[in-house]
């Protein structure tokens, strides 16, 4: 009985995996890139100057208007020994979340709302991606998480300074991996309170 059953359940499967690959969207190829809003600086609770913007085309550089995209606080990925590096308290929107999503317009640019400083110094990141598996475009998961934006903000008690480089998630992890670095890794994500 079980020979039958695996006989019926083998095919059956399969016809489904070839119907679905069949009718699967095409994923499309883009360009995701950083319009305005990087390296700011400003006093701890205040509102960056600068909204952040970006722009999504595809590779010919026509502009994908419709498109998906959520702003969000990026948290830490820290290995023993090594600090976090968005040791600031992250910020929050006008809305008071730690996110924020926006449709691109016809010219494929997506501006965030206005974006406050977190309640204490230090480097924070906000990352940027294209919402996957959402028509029109039915973006794939991997091409959101390999294709984002990350604006890297400092916040200051006082004076400003320069803004402090920070590395994303990912990027992160493909320097661990490259330099075969090993250990404990401990994600720690900041939420607006």
């Amino acid at each position: 009985m079980r020979s039958l059953a695996l006989k019926v359940l083998i095919p059956a499967a399969a016809a489904f995996w070839v119907a679905s690959m069949a009718s699967a969207q095409p994923v499309p190829e883009f360009i995701f890139a950083s319009l305005a809003g990087d390296a700011q600086t400003v006093t701890t609770g205040h509102l960056f100057p600068v909204r952040f913007a970006v722009r999504l085309t595809d590779l010919d550089g026509n502009p994908l208007p419709s498109a998906q995209v959520n702003f969000q606080n990026e948290g830490c990925l820290t290995f023993p020994g090594i600090p976090c590096e968005f040791p600031g308290e992250p910020g929050h929107f006008e809305s008071g979340s730690d996110n924020a999503t926006v449709v691109t317009d016809a010219a494929g640019i997506a501006i965030a709302p206005p974006y406050y400083a977190g309640s204490e110094a230090g480097a924070i990141g906000v990352e940027v991606i294209v919402l996957p598996n959402i028509a029109p475009y039915y973006f794939g998961v991997s091409q959101a998480l390999t294709y984002n934006v990350e604006f890297r903000l400092q916040q200051v008690a006082g004076n400003t300074v320069a803004a402090v480089p920070a590395l994303s998630y990912f990027t992160s992890l493909l320097l661990c991996i490259a330099f075969g670095i090993t250990g404990t890794f401990l994600v720690r994500r900041h939420s607006a309170q």
